[in-house]
């Protein structure tokens, strides 16, 4: 498939940019023992601004290891959220004060929700509500 030229940058632009560039990225990765993918794009027109990470396979991020250090949790671990049912804990962000967890519902596609710390509750403690 022939990639069109891009003459102005667009939702639709961007989308196949991100694409190109998570191919290109995860191979380059695989050479080096990285998992590497795009994080967010600024753009204008003109010009668009990309977002790179980049982590030593089978690594935590820095987000993911807070989870251990500053709540009760451990990142994967299963929780009940309030509204949402049971989740899994993917990373606790320390200077989000409203809503410092991002979790995953095990329903679905697996949507990620940002999330109150009064609404997290062990699993154990959503059998007793």
């Amino acid at each position: 498939m022939k990639t069109a030229k891009v003459t102005k940058f667009d939702k639709r632009s961007l989308k196949t940019l991100r694409n190109d560039l998570d191919v290109l990225l995860e191979a380059y990765g695989e050479k080096t023992g990285l998992t590497i993918h795009c994080g967010g794009m600024r753009y204008t027109d003109t010009d668009v601004k990309v977002s790179v990470l980049a982590l030593i396979a089978g690594e935590l991020t820095r987000e993911q290891k807070a989870v251990a250090l500053y709540t009760p949790f451990e990142h994967g671990e299963e929780v009940y959220v309030v509204g949402l049912g049971t989740c899994i804990v993917e990373s606790y962000h320390t200077k989000r004060r409203k809503y410092p967890f991002l979790v995953k519902t095990e329903s679905g596609m697996g949507k990620l929700y940002k999330v109150a710390a009064r609404n997290v509750k062990p699993t154990t403690e959503s059998e007793e509500l």
